[in-house]
């Protein structure tokens, strides 16, 4: 294992060029500094990235603020479903939860 010390100073020589893969792929995308951070403190280890389609409260919180008609009819469900690649169950759910909201005024 690299002494802290050591390892900040080998961080002060790296360049894109050093990086391979995935982590020269982050490094085009954000910047060098954030890199570094990240090896720094994840070095060597696996990390998933969340893709926006499971995180589920973003949805919601998209849903409440860009669907006006949250009506639970058919034809609105299907509608919001092509908008947003989500499944008709999917959105049936949310608009649910958020007339319920609605209702019981904690909107």
């Amino acid at each position: 294992m690299i002494k802290d010390s050591v390892k900040e100073k080998l961080l002060d020589y790296l360049t894109i060029e050093d990086l391979q893969g995935d982590t020269r792929m982050l490094g085009e995308l954000t910047d060098l500094e954030t890199v570094k951070k990240m090896i720094s403190i994840f070095g060597g280890m696996s990390i998933h990235i969340q893709s926006l389609d499971i995180l589920g409260k973003v949805w919601e919180r998209y849903l409440i603020e860009n669907i006006k008609d949250t009506s639970i009819t058919k034809k609105n469900i299907i509608r919001i479903a092509n908008m947003t690649n989500k499944t008709p169950r999917y959105i049936r759910n949310i608009l649910t939860k958020i007339n319920q909201s609605k209702r019981e005024g904690t909107f």
